[in-house]
């Protein structure tokens, strides 16, 4: 006799997927049997349960009114509408201060990528200023 079929061929089993000689096998194994019985009995309950749950909360639905739902419905969009400025605005601090970080690590990279460069400029600036000031005295 072969072994006994493996739990992912007791499950295919139980869909519908099954062989010729996976049915001789479930046929002559007790093991097998029990197993596929089993599985195929907690299915049963589980869609029981299913439609019993389903039966239960259709009832409910009769009980409240549609009102309530409406109720939680428009508490919710006010609640949302009254925190929606709130979040924007933390939103709105939250990107601000991002790019003046941003800016600040743009501005300290091209400071000193330019700086050499820019020497001879700066130095014939100071030497204007120099003119300019000496010839208000």
């Amino acid at each position: 006799m072969n072994p006994h079929l493996p739990d992912e061929t007791v499950s295919k089993w139980v869909s519908g997927e099954r062989t010729a000689n996976e049915e001789e096998h479930v046929r002559e194994c007790e093991v097998c049997r029990a197993e596929v019985e089993r599985l195929t009995g907690a299915l049963i309950r589980f869609r029981g349960a299913v439609h019993q749950c389903g039966a239960s909360t259709q009832q409910l639905s009769f009980v409240r009114p549609p009102r309530y739902r409406l109720r939680w419905a428009v508490a919710a969009l006010a609640l949302t509408a009254a925190a929606w400025p709130a979040y924007r605005e933390l939103t709105a601090r939250r990107t601000a201060k991002a790019d003046a970080i941003l800016l600040r690590q743009v501005d300290a990279q091209v400071s000193r990528a330019i700086a050499g460069p820019m020497e001879p400029l700066a130095r014939l600036m100071s030497w204007e200023e120099k003119q300019n000031t000496e010839g208000n005295r």
